[in-house]
């Protein structure tokens, strides 16, 4: 179990490294944008300058009664720490620094004030876009402060004072009243209750005055102790903000974030088929080969056979690895009549027939390229050979197969031929139906190891499913970034429908460059609003650009073949073919295509 669960780990860590490896442009430019910005605010944002002063917050009535520098106890403390870190900043302080540093205190930003651990140290810290202004503002705040808090409490002791002056001033007045009686009294008990009476008074006014001074002399202390500076402010040389080194860091930090999430979002929303994501997404479908992108094939309307071209390219090696893997898959099941197709246009199955077919007769092999692409024929294109003689003509007994096949002279001393499309009927569903066309594939396999069939896309037309009963094997042709899962899966769901077994996949074009290996444009023109015409008036095939391309046939030439179509097995080779692959596939040997994993 935890073999599994390693292993689903490390599977998964690989999806993730692979979502970011194809997505890292999202990342770049997340990054390198967010850095821009960064260095774009560094540039053009004021510099802002920050000083520091650091004072000692002492309450001084605390420090009069226990004759120390201490606040009383811990709790009394702290919470007066708190009240004086919301004086400091206050507006009765800031009052008096901006009477002070007069028109210069503008360009103050901010003042804070802050305890410095758990002591009775508090720093002052104030901000501007001056240094020396930022200098002379923490300092004239820790001065301001420091006064005022000295001033207020000498205050409060020197309205003590006067008051208990005040208060003797009354009982001397008391004093004068008692010895004025006392004088008129005689010796005797009330006279001597008198004499009480003018010394307890001539005590309490000496008292009051006793305490007045006292307060007098703590007033005198308070001024000269209480808070102190302990730190006066220096000039700042580098500014608090901007820091370019500092925030292109946090821009590179964000913008990974940003670059992360966002390639992360686009791969969920994306269905495109990716080359490290096929064989997660399609276990049971074999991958033949990656084919890479031709970098300095620009023009898509010019045919080109990389492995004529270019034969020691890095594409012409795939294209072996691909006849490599096609002759593997034929060592249980000869597959001598193999169909190329595609789920949709523009994925590059025809180049694909092309290239593959140099490769087997390069190593040998006869191979005989029918282009059963009744709608869009290219394969002479390619080999730039003649498309007025063909498939149909043989079918319509126009021409004999001898007539029809074309030799590619310049490949393996002709070891490869040409069956090109012909003139194009009106329903080509139909012609690939009829036993004529079955018949003519058994008779190719016969002068040929291998007879690669060029088909219409699977989901564009029905083409590539009625011929898929006359061939051995299918094969379906992927492009990346063009292909969508969902379209791949609906492909190979309708080509395992059929009971020819599938050979596997071909992934197109899996660099990150663009491709220009791929001729179908069937949705091109549906998109520009056109009409193709394949006959004109006269029967003639009008090609793409309005000139004649050949000889064509009236709709009742076909008459005569179709109505020799086969009702049981489709057109293909016989009835108890299609019951020998129905058993093969129901017993197992034809593996099925797994579309369960595919995302709407």
């Amino acid at each position: 179990m935890m073999e599994v669960d390693s292993q689903l780990t490390e599977n998964e860590l690989r999806g993730y490294l692979g979502v970011l490896r194809r997505r890292k442009w999202w990342i770049i430019a997340s990054v390198l944008a967010t850095v821009g910005l960064a260095v774009f605010y560094s540039f053009q944002a004021t510099k802002v300058y920050a000083a520091t002063a650091q004072i000692t917050v002492v309450d001084p009535a605390q420090s009069l009664v226990s004759g120390t520098g201490s606040s009383g106890s811990s709790t009394n403390a702290d919470r007066y720490i708190a009240t004086q870190l919301q004086i400091i900043p206050s507006q009765q302080v800031a009052g008096e620094v901006g009477r002070r540093l007069g028109p210069r205190s503008r360009l103050i930003r901010s003042v804070s004030a802050k305890q410095i651990a758990k002591t009775d140290v508090v720093s002052i810290r104030a901000e501007s876009t001056s240094p020396s202004v930022a200098r002379d503002a923490a300092d004239t705040y820790a001065q301001v402060y420091v006064q005022r808090q000295r001033d207020q409490a000498a205050s409060g002791l020197s309205e003590n004072a006067t008051e208990l002056r005040s208060l003797a001033a009354k009982v001397d007045k008391q004093i004068q009243n008692a010895e004025t009686k006392l004088g008129s009294l005689f010796p005797g008990p009330a006279r001597d209750l008198a004499v009480t009476n003018v010394t307890s008074l001539t005590q309490s006014a000496q008292d009051l005055r006793g305490r007045a001074d006292q307060f007098d002399v703590e007033a005198a202390f308070v001024r000269g102790g209480g808070s102190q500076i302990v730190a006066q402010p220096s000039l700042p040389s580098t500014p608090i903000s901007p820091k370019p080194s500092r925030d292109v860091a946090l821009a590179v930090v964000l913008g990974l974030l940003l670059g992360t999430g966002l390639a992360f979002g686009r791969e969920y929303f994306d269905d495109a088929v990716h080359v490290e994501e096929v064989e997660r997404k399609f276990p049971t479908v074999p991958i033949l080969a990656n084919i890479p992108v031709v970098d300095d094939w620009r023009d898509p309307a010019r045919t080109r056979v990389v492995s004529l071209d270019q034969p020691h390219s890095a594409a012409s090696e795939a294209y072996r690895s691909l006849r490599t893997s096609v002759e593997f898959a034929g060592l249980g099941q000869r597959f001598r009549r193999l169909l190329i197709t595609s789920p949709s246009a523009l994925e590059g199955k025809s180049t694909t027939v092309a290239n593959l077919a140099v490769s087997l007769a390069s190593a040998g092999s006869r191979v005989i390229i029918v282009d059963c692409d009744l709608r869009r024929p290219r394969q002479h294109d390619f080999f730039m050979l003649s498309n007025t003689c063909g498939l149909t003509s043989v079918l319509v007994e126009r021409a004999s197969l001898d007539e029809a096949l074309q030799t590619v002279s310049r490949v393996a001393g002709g070891k490869l031929q040409l069956l090109a499309s012909g003139p194009l009927p009106p329903n080509p569903s139909e012609v690939l139906r009829t036993t004529r066309f079955a018949l003519l594939l058994d008779d190719l396999s016969k002068r040929a190891d291998y007879v690669l069939i060029d088909s219409p896309p699977v989901l564009a037309v029905t083409d590539a499913l009625v011929t898929s009963r006359c061939v051995d094997g299918t094969m379906c042709v992927a492009r990346v970034r063009l292909t969508t899962n969902r379209r791949l899966a609906k492909a190979l769901e309708q080509l395992n429908q059929s009971t020819t077994p599938s050979v596997g996949v071909v992934i197109n074009s899996v660099t990150t460059g663009a491709s220009s290996g791929a001729y179908y444009y069937y949705g091109e023109e549906s998109r520009r609003g056109r009409r193709h015409k394949r006959f004109g008036r006269h029967g003639k095939r009008t090609g793409r650009r309005g000139k004649r391309t050949g000889s064509g046939y009236a709709a009742t030439d076909w008459q005569e073949i179709l109505t020799e179509k086969t009702t049981g097995n489709g057109g293909g080779p016989s009835e108890e073919n299609g019951r020998k692959r129905g058993d093969q596939k129901a017993a197992g040997a034809v593996p099925p295509v797994d579309v369960r994993d595919q995302k709407d």
